[in-house]
C-alpha cells in the first residue's frame, strides 16, 4: 500500500507541470511586476537593458550584430577580470509588455545559445 502510494506520488510530481497543476513563474511576468512596484508606469516606455553573456570576443560580437539587425542598441563589453564572461547589453525603449519581452526573451536566447553564450534576462533604470 505504501508502495502504490508512493508511486503515485511521484507520478503526480512527474506529470503536474504537464497539466499545469504546478508552473514555474514567468520570468518576464516576475520583472514586470518588480518594475511596477518599484514605481514604474507600465503604460509609458522605459530604457530596457537586455544582457547576454559569452565566454568569447567572438561569440559576444557575433551576437551584437545578430541583435543589432533585431533594431536593438548594442554594446559589447569586455570582462573586467580574467575568467569572467564576455558581455552584450541590448537597448530598446519600449512600454513593457509581457508578450513583447517574451518574444524578445525566445530571440535572444537563439543568439546566446547559437553564439556559445546565455541570456540572463533584463532591467530598467527604475528597478535599480
Amino acid at each position: 500500500m505504501e508502495m502504490r502510494l508512493a508511486a503515485v506520488l511521484v507520478i503526480l510530481l512527474c506529470v503536474s507541470p504537464l497539466f499545469g497543476l504546478y508552473s514555474t513563474p514567468d520570468p518576464d511576468q516576475l520583472l514586470i511586476e518588480q518594475l511596477a512596484k518599484s514605481g514604474g508606469d507600465l503604460s509609458k516606455p522605459h530604457n530596457i537593458v537586455f544582457l547576454l553573456y559569452f565566454p568569447s570576443a567572438e561569440g559576444a560580437a557575433k551576437a551584437a550584430g545578430d541583435v543589432y539587425e533585431k533594431k536593438f542598441d548594442v554594446n559589447v563589453l569586455k570582462p573586467t577580470k580574467a575568467g569572467e564572461p564576455w558581455s552584450c547589453a541590448a537597448r530598446k525603449t519600449m512600454v513593457p509588455d509581457l508578450k513583447a519581452l517574451q518574444k524578445i526573451r525566445r530571440q535572444f536566447m537563439a543568439i546566446a545559445t547559437a553564439n556559445g553564450g546565455e541570456y540572463r534576462g533584463w532591467s530598467t533604470e527604475s528597478m535599480k
